[in-house]
């Protein structure tokens, strides 16, 4: 399994890719509402989050991370031992990542953000290189 399509995206993370919060800071004017704060991503962020499709991923990983004890705790996801985890798991907490902001606006700026999706891609670009070994 090779997960270059991915992996290239290492120095872009390392780089900073580019997310924004938006605050509303305007003067209101009585009884106007305030809008909530959110993400303003950059084309590039979602370039790198469409690359995870076509590659193999679990797809139950829902039930996958639960039984890991991952799916309902940030912390869990944050707390995994990426080194040691099956490049499928990994790609499967991006795709939890990409559905978790959908209900909770800053999941893929809190995954990037913290260092955590590097550290993943990192492990995928080390699964390669294991992959090549075998292969030789």
């Amino acid at each position: 399994m090779t997960y270059e399509k991915v992996t290239a995206y290492i120095p872009a993370l390392e780089g900073g890719l580019d997310m924004e919060w938006i605050e509303d800071r305007r003067e209101l004017a009585p009884g106007e509402p305030r809008h909530f704060p959110y993400v303003r991503y950059g084309p590039e962020v979602y370039e790198f989050l469409d690359s995870f499709y076509g590659i193999p991923a679990v797809t139950d990983y829902e039930d996958t991370l639960d039984e890991l004890g991952l799916w309902h705790r940030k912390e869990g996801i944050y707390s995994l031992r990426v080194e040691e985890t099956p490049g499928e798991i990994i790609c499967g907490l991006f795709f939890r990542v990409r559905r978790a902001e959908r209900f909770s606006e800053g999941s893929i700026w809190s995954f990037i953000d913290s260092g955590f999706a590097l550290r993943c891609l990192r492990r995928l670009k080390a699964l390669d290189g294991e992959t090549a070994v075998q292969q030789a």
